[in-house]
């Protein structure tokens, strides 16, 4: 059986294409690479091109697969500067390189290491290739760092976007997406001219504007999680616990809850738009509707990791305990799921390790993390809370 796709869309670029594009995508998706889809795919790619709509190239170059056969070369140019190149999102050593590799395996470790968001392996290379040219001729730009995170400078660089055009972090990350290639270049050498800045700045980002605090004190008297058998291993019962997914009525009306006393809910990746659901949603719904219970589900199921699913549970539970004791606590900000669970990372680690060195061990830290007990993880969750609210 063929498939059709109306060709007239083709013949000309127009500014309605991202609903070819989202076409696309999906019978790629379900047809693979047959000839006469190929044949649609290169023509949109190259008016694209024409067009200067780098969105649509960056999904099409993800879409087909397409990589840079310089990685490999650029690669070389900064380990023999002794530096390492992280690739995607995960701090694990795997994702890190230290020696050369091919092209290939880069291309493999940025795939299987990297986030579902739209074009993210694409872009990831980008920002690979502007790093390995940067690094040779401005090389004293990197004089302070060891690991060149490629995940991390995008994380910079949208942050930046945000800030600047005061867009939430999803709405910022297609902005990124749609910069052209010399225009994420530009930004990226500014980034790395003005580092400590920009990470300070960004950390700041992640702070949370609040009104009607409570004390310290009295928002740590709410956390009494609800009494758990003893397991052997806690890391594996939250890869079954959130496969098996089935919440109570009651977490979802707590959530609503919760909604109604923040700017808005961003649940999984925060660099999706759809993520997040802002707190006007309660006024089309009720805490005990289907449709709102539907459509938090919708967004936890839409996390790929299990066990990163059941943590991404066990967060929203502990803050919706948090409110729940504190009705007159408010976040004037979006509260970041993801955020607030990295926080929590580094601060159960920092309590048993210190701060030193906690860049370097992200991935020892988030192991340690998945291996707490409920309980130990809603400490860790409240002190992170506490660590980013702004009075």
């Amino acid at each position: 059986m063929g498939i059709s796709v109306p060709n007239n869309r083709f013949k000309s670029y127009k500014d309605d294409d991202e609903v070819t594009i989202e076409i696309l995508e999906r019978l790629w998706q379900h047809h693979g690479e047959r000839a006469e889809l190929v044949q649609l795919t290169d023509r949109l790619y190259a008016a694209a091109t024409d067009a200067e709509d780098w969105e649509v190239v960056r999904r099409i170059a993800e879409l087909t697969g397409k990589y840079d056969d310089r990685l490999e070369d650029v690669l070389l140019d900064i380990v023999i500067r002794h530096k390492r190149l992280g690739v995607g999102r995960a701090y694990s050593s795997d994702a890190t390189f230290s020696k050369p590799h091919s092209t290939q395996e880069i291309v493999k470790t940025i795939a299987r290491y990297s986030g579902h968001n739209i074009a993210e392996k694409v872009l990831t290379q980008e920002i690979i290739l502007y790093l390995g040219y940067l690094i040779k001729v401005e090389p004293e730009l990197f004089d302070t760092l060891l690991t060149l995170r490629s995940w991390y400078f995008i994380q910079l660089l949208v942050g930046q976007i945000s800030r600047r055009d005061k867009l939430s972090i999803g709405d910022a990350y297609m902005r990124l997406l749609s910069l052209a290639p010399h225009d994420i270049y530009n930004r990226l050498r500014s980034v790395l001219k003005t580092f400590t800045q920009e990470v300070t700045d960004f950390y700041h980002q992640e702070h949370l504007h609040v009104s009607g605090m409570p004390s310290v004190k009295l928002i740590k008297r709410a956390l009494l999680p609800t009494e758990f058998a003893e397991i052997s291993n806690w890391a594996d019962w939250r890869v079954d616990s959130g496969l098996l997914g089935v919440r109570s009525a009651i977490f979802y009306k707590d959530i609503w809850y919760l909604l109604k006393q923040c700017g808005a809910l961003v649940i999984g990746d925060r660099y999706k738009a759809e993520n997040r659901v802002g707190s006007d949603f309660t006024l089309e719904s009720t805490a005990g509707e289907r449709g709102f219970a539907l459509k938090i589900d919708t967004l936890l199921q839409n996390i790929h990791a299990s066990e990163y699913r059941q943590l991404t549970i066990e967060a929203l539970e502990s803050m919706s305990r948090v409110f729940k004791h504190n009705p007159d606590f408010r976040i004037e900000d979006d509260l970041i799921v993801d955020v607030l669970i990295g926080h929590a990372v580094r601060y159960a680690w920092e309590k048993q390790f210190g701060s030193e060195n906690y860049n370097e061990k992200r991935s020892e830290a988030w192991e340690a993390f998945y291996k707490l007990s409920p309980k130990e993880t809603d400490e860790a969750f409240i002190g992170a809370l506490l660590a980013l609210v702004l009075p």
